[in-house]
């Protein structure tokens, strides 16, 4: 009998993240060979048919969507229910949510009204295991659990990387020659809310998610003290970036953990990553490895760290970023 995965997903602007899809894909492939069939339940304010294919593309053999306009300001309540419900109909043993700050939010009320346990911060699952193995930092990203539950039911958010990755597809094109079902949810009663969410304030510096960024600068402790990133946060301004660090920089305080790279981090996979006076530890590589492209900028020439870039540049990045950033500004005529 097969298993049931599903994967809670929240659509933005009428668009599944490329990442998001991959990230299905991969459950996909590795819960087929474990005996798992993988459902998708999206929920947003709008959700093209578009998404719902591009999902089945990947491989879901069931899409179940929720989509109103009440969805446009995150709160909990207004989809913990019909989550809930479908788990009462296609009792999956796992359900499996991104680390964003919304499905973190809504992960440990699903697991309380689920009765069931959670695991938060998952960096690993290992899907070909039976029990599932789960790997997650603990203790602010200072150490790694591994785990395997024998449980009826678990809520696990992860990030989309924690599925190894697996050959890309082009997941845009081609017709879905099998059956799977796409079901559109009921909504809910706004009048049920015990509470209401009245006003959304952004704030002004924030900066794109490191797992979605197509490029990032990352800073180590080749930098003096904090106030020096703000060479990176200018490179990262200009080439419309994410700005990521070493473990070492989290440690001191310099940089909060969800900026942290690497295996107790976030491990990323952008198409070009800057690695400015970052020496190379195993457990940074092991969270930036399949970069795209690798660019490090040490001063020191034996630096671990260019064994895995493809390009490198031997210097001093205090002198090195000013220049780059400015060479890019005139370029981009900005």
């Amino acid at each position: 009998m097969l298993k049931r995965l599903l994967i809670v997903l929240e659509v933005k602007k009428g668009i599944v993240k490329t990442l998001y899809q991959e990230m299905v894909y991969a459950c996909c492939h590795y819960g087929c060979n474990s005996g798992y069939a993988v459902g998708v339940f999206l929920y947003g304010v709008s959700i093209p048919p578009r998404c719902r294919d591009e999902l089945a593309r990947a491989g879901a053999d069931a899409v179940w969507y929720l989509e109103d306009e009440s969805l446009c300001t995150h709160n909990p309540e207004l989809i913990l229910q019909p989550i809930v419900d479908l788990i009462g109909r296609e009792s999956p043993q796992l359900v499996l949510l991104t680390n964003t700050s919304a499905a973190m939010d809504i992960a440990p009320r699903l697991a309380e009204r689920c009765s069931c346990t959670l695991l938060s911060n998952v960096c690993e699952i290992k899907l070909c295991q039976q029990p599932p193995s789960f790997t997650r930092t603990v203790y602010e990203g200072r150490l790694l659990e591994t785990c395997s539950l024998k449980l009826p039911l678990t809520v696990a958010t992860a990030s989309p990387n924690a599925i190894p990755v697996v050959a890309k597809v082009n997941l845009q094109i081609g017709n879905i020659d099998r059956s799977i079902a796409i079901r559109k949810v009921s909504g809910f009663h706004t009048e049920e809310l015990t509470y209401r969410v009245r006003e959304t304030i952004t704030k002004c510096n924030q900066i794109k998610p490191l797992t979605e960024a197509d490029i990032i600068v990352s800073g180590g402790k080749g930098l003096n003290k904090a106030e020096d990133f703000a060479l990176l946060d200018e490179l990262a301004q200009v080439l419309g970036g994410a700005v990521g660090v070493s473990r070492p920089v989290v440690d001191c305080g310099w940089r909060p953990y969800q900026c942290q790279v690497g295996q107790t981090g976030t491990r990323v996979k952008p198409k070009v990553y800057i690695a400015c006076g970052i020496s190379g530890a195993m457990q940074h590589i092991i969270g930036m490895s399949d970069s795209r492209i690798v660019i490090a900028i040490n001063r020191d020439p034996e630096a671990p760290i260019f064994q895995y870039a493809d390009y490198g540049v031997v210097g001093d990045l205090y002198e090195i970023l000013p220049i780059f950033t400015s060479k890019l500004q005139s370029a981009l005529n900005l």
